[in-house]
């Protein structure tokens, strides 16, 4: 059994406690303990109330079926690497992820040392199966929006205060300008971009 899951998320003893509580708010605290919800810094506290949540579901299911202690903790053990999945790689994809899944079902399903042990019947394989389409992956995409790492992206727009002197390149022209009555007629040569006018009286 060197590659079994078996006990691994969870031990026996832990699973023999949760079978004789009955109380919902108690069974997902033990649960959350046990299986490493409540000691997870990676998971802010929504975040492990929809973990637990899903795990609470399926020790349900395990209880439902009759699952003894080493199926239960099996089942619980690939439930919470298959849940990982995303965690892990946020690019998983649900046919990715469910592969995975039907892979670490096969090895807990025949006896083919040290790959493979037969703990699940193929009865059970095809219960479990049917209740993770229904439940995790039916909604596998609220799943993967919930336990991705999400990136922010923060812009920062800087204004500039410095003045730049405006450069010209252009050459002046110059032309004639003269004043009306009562003035001196006073030819001027200025130039035109930029008008300037003397005026003298009499």
């Amino acid at each position: 059994m060197a590659d079994s899951l078996a006990f691994t998320a969870i031990d026996e003893l832990s699973i023999q406690k949760l079978n004789d509580t009955h109380e919902t708010d108690a069974v997902k605290s033990m649960l959350s303990e046990a299986i490493g919800v409540a000691g997870d810094d990676d998971l802010d506290e929504a975040q492990k109330e929809v973990a637990i949540d899903f795990y609470f579901y399926c020790f349900a299911f395990c209880k439902e079926c009759g699952f003894d202690t080493l199926k239960t903790s099996t089942f619980l053990s690939i439930a919470k690497q298959t849940c990982n999945f995303i965690r892990l790689d946020a690019s998983t994809d649900m046919n990715t992820a469910f592969e995975k899944f039907k892979a670490l079902m096969f090895a807990h399903a025949v006896e083919r040392s040290p790959h493979a042990v037969l703990i699940f019947s193929v009865e059970d394989v095809e219960k479990v199966t049917e209740f993770m389409l229904n439940s995790y992956f039916r909604h596998f995409k609220l799943y993967k929006y919930i336990f991705t790492a999400k990136e922010q992206v923060t812009l920062v727009q800087e204004v500039s205060t410095t003045f730049v002197q405006p450069s010209y390149h252009h050459r002046a022209t110059f032309s004639t300008i003269f004043l009306p009555l009562p003035y001196h007629f006073i030819p001027m040569t200025v130039p035109t971009t930029v008008p300037t006018i003397v005026m003298t009286t009499r």
